[in-house]
C-alpha cells in the first residue's frame, strides 16, 4: 500500500520538476510585477504594430486592391480596427494601469487574434496556387510568436484556434486546394509557431527571473556592505573611544599627544595639557557602589565635552583621571579653561549623591623637552592641587 501511494506522488514530483525546468514561470512576490512588465511590453509593441498596419492596410485599400472587391472592404475595416487598437494601446502606454486585471489580459490577445484572422482572410481570398501558403501568412503567425510574449496556455489557444479555423475554412472556400499534405503544412507551421512563441516567452521569463536574482544578490551585497561599514565604524569608535564615558581612550590620547608634539616642533607652536582627577572618587565607589561611580564618570565627562573648545581634545587617562589637550593655548588660557571645568563640576548636582569636586594640574609644551616631561609636570601640579585641599587648579607660572 505504501509503494502504491509513493509512486504516484514521486511521478507528480518528477513531472512538476521537469515542467518547471522546461516551461518556467514566475510566481510568488514577483508575480504581479512580472505580469505588469509583460503586459506593458506587449501593449507597447501592439501600439507600434497597429500604427504600422494602419499605414499598410490603408495603402492596400487606397492604391492596390480594387475599390469594389471584398478584399478592399477587409482592408478598410482592418485599417479602422488598427485606429481603434492604436488609440487603446496608446492610452494604456501613456497612462499605464497600476494593476493588470482580466480585461487587460484579454485585450492583449485580441489584436493578435485579429491580425491572424486578417492574414487568414487574405490567404483565403487572394488567388493562390495549390500546396502554396502565402508569405504574409507565415509573417503574421511567426511575427506574433517572436514579437509578443504570451503565456504557454494562451499561445496554445491562439495557434490552435488559427489552425482549426484554417483547416475548416480552406476546403469550404477552395475545395480544390485541400489535401492531407496541405492540412499538414498548416498544422505543422501552426505548431512550430506555437513552439517559437513558447521559447520566446520562456526566454522572457528566464530573463526576468535572472534579473530578479541579480537584484536580490545586489541588494544582499549592499546590505552586507552597509553592515560591514557600520561594523567598521563601530570598531573604529571602540578603538578610539572609552566605552563608559564616550571620551577618547588612553591609546587615542597618546596618539593625539604625539601628533600635537610633532606639530609643535614642526611649526613652532605651543599647547598645554590639563590633567584632572576626581576628588574622593574611591570613597564614592566604596560608599554608594560602582554604579554610582560610573554615573559620576559619565556626568563629569559630559561636562568636559560641553565646555572644551572645538580645537581641544579630551580623553579618559585612566580610572578617575582625565586629560585635556588644549591646542595653541598659553598658560593663561588653559588656566581659565580649567577653572571653568572646576567651577561647573563643583556646582553640578547628581541625585542621591554628595557634591563632587575635581582637582587640576596644567603643563605647557614650552616648559617641556618631551611628552614624558610634559605629562610629569601636569601630574606633579595635580598632586600639588590635592595637597592644597583639592577642588583646586594649579597652573603653569606665567
Amino acid at each position: 500500500m505504501r509503494q502504491n501511494f509513493v509512486a504516484p506522488k514521486l511521478s507528480k514530483g518528477i513531472i512538476a520538476l521537469l515542467y518547471s525546468r522546461v516551461l518556467p514561470n514566475v510566481s510568488g512576490i514577483y508575480r504581479d510585477e512580472f505580469v505588469w512588465q509583460r503586459f506593458h511590453q506587449n501593449n507597447f509593441k501592439i501600439f507600434l504594430l497597429s500604427i504600422f498596419l494602419l499605414i499598410e492596410q490603408g495603402v492596400y485599400a487606397l492604391f492596390i486592391v480594387s475599390p469594389h472587391s471584398v478584399l478592399h472592404q477587409i482592408y478598410v475595416y482592418s485599417a479602422v480596427s488598427m485606429i481603434f487598437f492604436s488609440l487603446i494601446s496608446g492610452y494604456l502606454f501613456f497612462r499605464p494601469p497600476k494593476h493588470i486585471n482580466i480585461f487587460h489580459s484579454m485585450y492583449e490577445i485580441i489584436p493578435a487574434l485579429f491580425w491572424m484572422g486578417i492574414a487568414l482572410l487574405r490567404f483565403l481570398l487572394i488567388e493562390f496556387t495549390r500546396f502554396r501558403i502565402p508569405t504574409i501568412y507565415f509573417g503574421v503567425i511567426y511575427g506574433i510568436a517572436v514579437i509578443l510574449f504570451f503565456p504557454y496556455w494562451k499561445s496554445f489557444l491562439l495557434y490552435a484556434l488559427l489552425c482549426l479555423s484554417a483547416v475548416t475554412l480552406i476546403p469550404i472556400v477552395h475545395p480544390q486546394a485541400m489535401s492531407a499534405v496541405f492540412a499538414a503544412d498548416i498544422i505543422s507551421n501552426g505548431m512550430l509557431a506555437w513552439i517559437v512563441s513558447m521559447i520566446n516567452y520562456r526566454n522572457f521569463v528566464t530573463n526576468f527571473r535572472n534579473k530578479k536574482i541579480i537584484e536580490e544578490k545586489n541588494r544582499d551585497l549592499c546590505e552586507k556592505h552597509d553592515q560591514i561599514k557600520r561594523i567598521n565604524i563601530e570598531l573604529k569608535r571602540i578603538s578610539v573611544k572609552d566605552e563608559l564615558t564616550g571620551l577618547y581612550n588612553r591609546r587615542k590620547i597618546d596618539d593625539l599627544l604625539k601628533h600635537e608634539w610633532e606639530r609643535t616642533i614642526r611649526y613652532k607652536t605651543k599647547f598645554t595639557v590639563i590633567m584632572m582627577d576626581i576628588d574622593h572618587f574611591k570613597k564614592i565607589n566604596d560608599t554608594y557602589g560602582h554604579d554610582a561611580g560610573d554615573l559620576v564618570l559619565k556626568k563629569l565627562s559630559r561636562i568636559l565635552l560641553d565646555n572644551i573648545r572645538k580645537a581641544d581634545s579630551c580623553g579618559r587617562w585612566g580610572g578617575e583621571e582625565f586629560l585635556i589637550i588644549c591646542q595653541e593655548a598659553d598658560c593663561h588660557q588653559s588656566l581659565i579653561l580649567a577653572e571653568r571645568f572646576r567651577d561647573t563640576i563643583s556646582k553640578h548636582r547628581i541625585p542621591d549623591l554628595p557634591s563632587v569636586t575635581a582637582s587640576f594640574g596644567i603643563a605647557s609644551s614650552e616648559e617641556s623637552s618631551s611628552i614624558q616631561t610634559l605629562l610629569k609636570a601636569a601630574d606633579s601640579r595635580l598632586y600639588e592641587a590635592k595637597l592644597q585641599g583639592r577642588n583646586r587648579v594649579v597652573g603653569v607660572p606665567c
